[in-house]
């Protein structure tokens, strides 16, 4: 991930971006729209299982699902706050992307950016 941070023009602009344990997250100056990726091993769980498990985990209230196999959206909120978890599940890794705040489309870009490298 560090060759992936050094090579790349990361973090877009006016985000604040670091590395964190298994991944990389970013975030607005304010804090008020941050987005986390983390990598972990694949498991026997389903993308939905893991991912349900990753919305207790940060104590997401979930207000909708969408389950497509080797991936599983939620959206609902914490604490007032706009929140998701998409999970992606391949063969031998796990992709975990948590969305926090309102500024989707942007989280969204930067999702695809991540995801490319």
């Amino acid at each position: 991930m560090s060759y992936f941070l050094a090579r790349s023009r990361w973090p877009p602009d006016g985000w604040v971006g670091k590395a964190i344990a298994d991944g990389c997250s970013v975030q607005t100056p304010d804090g008020a729209n941050a987005l986390v990726v983390q990598f972990f091993p694949a498991n026997q769980m389903t993308a939905m299982e893991a991912a349900k498990m990753m919305a207790d985990m940060v104590k997401m209230t979930i207000s909708s699902e969408k389950d497509e196999g080797s991936a599983a959206f939620l959206d609902g909120n914490k604490d007032g706050t706009p929140w998701a978890v998409l999970m992606v599940k391949e063969e031998t890794m796990l992709m975990a992307v948590q969305f926090a705040g309102k500024e989707r489309d942007k989280m969204m870009e930067i999702y695809k950016t991540v995801k490319g490298k």
